[in-house]
């Protein structure tokens, strides 16, 4: 593209197809939104007077088992307001496509626009928060993050000056100065503060602060790993330099013994055990081919040049394809391998046909020898890492494991703080609608759409660090199983309710773009999901679960199940709203004293999961109402939370343990079963 010029029709007919484009996905996006959804409520209209729009009385009175429940209907509008909130978001990078293509109609090679901006990136002494903390470049030894730690990198009270993302300053100088006290609404309202300090306030204090957090790095497991990597590569470097062993070192290639300890050091044991593993079926395997491929091409002599490149291409070949299409976890096996054959071969080689000062050997002579350097390299590695302890990847895989769960839950926290802002606009008479151009420079963005955006870093972030999280469940069941077996698959079924977490909290954002604020006073007042004494139940919960895991505390009795807390809070609501006595009793079954009952869940249509959805009664109006599929992706999102919250606290009581104090959990039932008692047969006036 940069070589081949382009004409001004070229350019203008690329940029007209673009505009094209995005104006047939905007027309399909509006045919569903008009069309397609009727469609999908078609099958259901057989239950609703066409007249009146109600649910006939015939359909009231169908067996449980064939009666109408809205639950499958709401998946179907899950599915399609997903569908349309990533249409439009599409829509809206396509915009920003044309936007650009119109400012830049020819290609160019472009350069940085600040080499400043790679100089504070290379020294930066921590990650973003929503960076890998792996992928900070090692010129930042001052470092104090933990891994396993989420770290809210605009509210530390640790957080020096520098400490901005370098790449938002071309953005910040097109736009106005932002309000501050709408930022600081838009901010989570918690610092994280050190309990044994106060803040710095002087700018000695401020640099004893950072002259802490260097040497604080050497206590973490990325600077005991690179106290080890000195201390081999020292161990393997002084018989290359001491004048008694330095030309044994070099006859017998010492060097590569060094290479192999280095290489298969890991931050932590069950990482590098699997990596040692890996490397010598690797050297193994290489070493077999290699000496094979010798032989074949220089049989009991010293060989021709065409038959050992013919044999070598032959044999290489496979390893080569292996590289490249194996998993990313099985690479090192290929590569190796690959290395080994050729050195086998190639010193080989060099043994019978140059005049050097090392003789290596030939064929088998060399491949033991080889084959020794790898296994002195990964002695002296597996040394090293006893020393001062191993660092365990199970502890790094159960840490990272509460701090998510724990980063999950204040990301939930600002989905309904963001609920119940524009829920406070709609009584204010402020009303917002979504504006598909707040992209485009010049057009300011609307704080609702600022909340998205964090609530989407902060997502990634989560997802990003759980992703890189995956090898080391497998890797820690390499590390010796001295105080019993690793429960691997309980951390495994963590961290796939974890990733099932990040995908609800997604599609609660999702709806949230696109509820008005009259749908999200509905959500907020007539359905149970944001009543606030279920919502401190919710993060108690959470935060209880989290801090049990990381520190291996066992998880206190009196924890409630919040599907049960979410069943209570609905029926508590429904009796103040309707002051009826309710039965908790469904052909004649009792509900558990303390709990509301949840085996035998109301199937009615205007309810899901037996709680109400904020109607009394569904009708056809009802279903045909175009804010209805987000409200339906935020009440099914939001269900879908508290019962994963469940699942994660059965797994962490099986991990932990569960305290039991008789007396105490008693007196909790009793408590409850009267007040469930006076909330289900409540006194007259």
């Amino acid at each position: 593209m940069i070589g081949r010029g382009q004409t001004d029709e070229d350019i203008r007919k690329k940029h007209e197809d673009l505009v094209a484009l995005l104006e047939r996905l905007t027309a399909e996006i509006g045919s569903f939104q008009n069309e397609g959804r009727g469609k999908l409520i078609e099958p259901y209209k057989q239950f609703f007077d066409v007249e009146t729009g109600k649910l006939k009385e015939t359909a009231k009175h169908i067996p449980t088992s064939e009666k109408f429940t809205s639950r499958s209907l709401f998946l179907c509008f899950v599915f399609c307001d997903t569908l349309v909130v990533f249409s439009e978001r599409l829509a809206r990078v396509m915009s920003l496509i044309i936007d650009l293509d119109r400012k830049r109609p020819k290609v160019r090679l472009w350069a940085p626009s600040g080499f400043g901006k790679i100089g504070r990136k290379l020294m930066k002494t921590r990650a973003y928060e929503g960076e890998d903390i792996k992928s900070v470049v090692p010129l930042s030894m001052g470092t104090a993050a933990d891994p396993s730690e989420y770290i809210d990198s605009e509210n530390s009270t640790m957080r020096g000056e520098d400490d901005v993302d370098d790449d938002e300053d071309s953005t910040r100088e097109r736009s106005p100065p932002p309000n501050k006290k709408a930022q600081a609404d838009l901010d989570d309202r918690c610092e994280r503060r050190n309990p044994d300090a106060l803040p710095p306030r002087t700018g000695m204090g401020r640099f004893a602060v950072r002259l802490g957090s260097f040497f604080r790095w050497f206590k973490s497991a990325e600077g005991i790993f690179a106290l080890r990597t000195a201390v081999v590569t020292l161990a393997l470097w002084i018989p290359a330099v001491a004048p008694s062993s330095a030309g044994f070192n070099y006859q017998h290639k010492g060097l590569w013994a060094l290479i192999m300890a280095q290489t298969s050091l890991g931050v932590y044991a069950g990482d590098q055990i699997a990596g040692i593993t890996v490397r010598m079926i690797g050297t193994v395997l290489g070493l077999l081919v290699g000496m094979a491929v010798w032989y074949i091409g220089a049989g009991s002599g010293s060989g021709n040049p065409y038959g050992i490149v013919v044999a070598t291409t032959v044999f290489i070949a496979p390893f080569l394809y292996m590289r490249v299409v194996a998993p990313l976890q099985d690479a090192m096996i290929w590569i190796l391998a690959g290395v080994t054959i050729i050195f086998v071969v190639g010193y080989s080689w060099i043994d019978t046909h140059l005049l050097i000062f090392s003789n290596s050997g030939v064929g088998v002579e060399l491949g033991w020898r080889r084959a020794l350097l790898v296994v002195i390299g990964f002695t002296a590695a597996f040394i090293v890492m006893l020393f001062p302890r191993p660092t365990s990847a199970r502890t790094l895989v159960r840490r990272t494991v509460a701090a998510s769960l724990e980063h999950l839950g204040r990301v939930y926290a600002s989905e309904v703080d963001a609920i119940l802002a524009e829920e406070a606009k709609g009584r204010k008479g402020i009303l917002e609608k979504p504006n598909m151009d707040e992209h485009i420079e010049g057009v300011e963005v609307s704080p609702k759409e600022k909340r998205i955006r964090k609530l989407a870093e902060k997502l990634l972030a989560v997802a990003t660090r759980l992703q890189a999280l995956t090898p080391s469940l497998t890797t820690g069941k390499w590390e010796p199983q001295l105080q019993g077996s690793w429960p691997q698959q309980h951390y495994q079924a963590l961290h796939t309710l974890e990733t099932r977490l990040i995908s609800c909290l997604a599609l609660l954002a999702g709806s949230f773009v696109r509820l008005d604020t009259n749908w999200c006073y509905i959500l907020v007042h007539k359905t149970p999901f944001l009543n606030p004494y279920l919502l401190a139940d919710v993060f108690s919960t959470i935060s209880v679960l989290s801090h049990a895991l990381s520190a291996g505390h066992p998880v206190p009795a009196s924890l409630p199940r919040l599907r049960d807390r979410l069943i209570y809070h609905d029926r508590h609501m429904f009796a103040h709203e309707q002051s009826v006595p309710l039965s908790l009793k469904d052909d004649n079954e009792k509900a558990e004293p303390g709990h509301a009952s949840t085996k035998a869940l109301d199937p009615s249509p205007n309810k899901v999961d037996g709680v109400t959805i904020g109607f009394e009664e569904l009708t056809l109006d009802v279903l045909m109402d175009d804010q209805l599929p987000a409200h339906s992706t935020a009440v099914l999102a939001i269900s879908s939370v508290l019962g994963i919250v469940d699942e994660i606290a059965d797994i962490i009581r099986i991990l932990c343990g569960e305290t039991s104090f008789e007396g105490i959990s008693a007196l909790h039932q009793e408590y409850l079963s009267r007040e469930e008692a006076m909330l289900y047969h409540p006194r007259g006036p």
